[in-house]
């Protein structure tokens, strides 16, 4: 095992507890009647726009610059996007990454796993260090805009804030509300004493306390890997998301708003954060939705490489928030994608 996924593994924040959180913020809101709280304000921005060929009047040598044509774009009402991250505070790796796009007129939550591993084409970083949750670290540690503006090389637009959640928080939550139920797909077992770390769970239907779903979060061995990983959690917070919003946990929403607001870095407002949660309340577990970035693994590296062709076609499915088709995203051209 390599240095960076040592003690810092350790710390990983899972996938998905943007759904735990803003269903805890939704009891929460519930519990004490804010349903009179304004929409969060959020702007238009342009799309990304590909650049275009200016000839320097000064020199023959062709060079790239911005294209300063308007996008455009039309922001449809009540579609939010934003990142919900997940990394060990000292250096900021976001090893969890999740674009969210919550319609609330839909009432649908779709979740985009973006693989720690893929491969960024924004930034200068050197070729070997092009892992994009290397972003908000590189130069500055928590530097949230600079994962936006990387983000938005691999999406096409700039999403509108971000939550940025502490694992400790995931296990207290799941401790309060006494467990989740959950069909442990497969036997589970892991020791690494450098990481201070051992995984022992049985295949099956069980009660999972936090310790025990941190376990289920932090397993790596499957057959597919890092995507194996992904659906197993998805599962798992599918689970949470309908037991958080039982009957019983719904009348102690503002404990268990309380643990999560302790554990929450976020760029929207305490009142945003409310009526996001609010409008939570109202999702269906079938109208949440996961995705994973298309892409495959490199032939020669670690790295998670996009498949552009089938991510311009899910971000317009799932992941558009303009009422116009995304037209270009920024990502690595190489053997493994080409045609795709």
């Amino acid at each position: 095992m390599s240095k960076r996924t040592k003690s810092k593994a350790s710390k990983q924040v899972i996938l998905g507890l943007l759904i735990i959180s803003a269903i805890a913020m939704g009891a929460y809101a519930f519990y004490i009647k804010l349903d009179k709280r304004k929409p969060p304000d959020v702007k238009t921005p342009e799309t990304l726009k590909p650049p275009v060929m200016q000839t320097d009047p000064q020199s023959p040598v062709n060079t790239l610059e911005p294209d300063p044509t308007p996008s455009g774009v039309t922001r449809r009402p009540n579609v939010y996007t934003f990142l919900v991250l997940g990394a060990d505070e000292s250096d900021y790796r976001t090893d969890v990454i999740m674009l969210a796009v919550f319609d609330t007129d839909a009432n649908t939550l779709h979740v985009l796993h973006i693989p720690r591993d893929t491969y960024s084409n924004a930034g200068d970083r050197p070729s070997y260090h092009r892992h994009i949750n290397l972003a908000a670290s590189y130069k500055k540690m928590g530097d949230m805009d600079a994962l936006i503006r990387e983000v938005k090389h691999l999406i096409g637009y700039e999403v509108d804030g971000y939550v940025f959640v502490d694992m400790d928080g995931f296990v207290k939550l799941i401790n309060y509300i006494g467990g989740i139920e959950f069909n442990v797909p497969q036997n589970m077992n892991y020791s690494d004493p450098t990481q201070n770390l051992t995984i022992n769970l049985k295949k099956g239907k069980q009660t999972l306390n936090g310790k025990k779903a941190l376990e289920l979060m932090r397993f790596r061995s499957y057959a597919n890997a890092d995507i194996g990983r992904i659906a197993v959690r998805s599962d798992f917070l599918k689970a949470a998301a309908n037991q958080i919003l039982s009957k019983n946990n719904i009348s102690r929403g503002a404990e268990l708003a309380g643990v999560v607001l302790d554990n929450v870095k976020t760029s929207f407002s305490k009142a945003d954060l409310e009526w996001f949660a609010m409008q939570a309340l109202e999702l269906k577990p079938e109208n949440i939705q996961f995705d994973i970035l298309p892409g495959g693994p490199a032939n020669d590296s670690g790295y998670w490489i996009p498949y552009k062709k089938e991510l311009l076609a899910l971000i317009n499915k799932k992941y558009n928030p303009f009422d116009g088709p995304i037209t270009y995203i920024d990502i690595v051209d190489r053997a493994e994608n080409k045609g795709k």
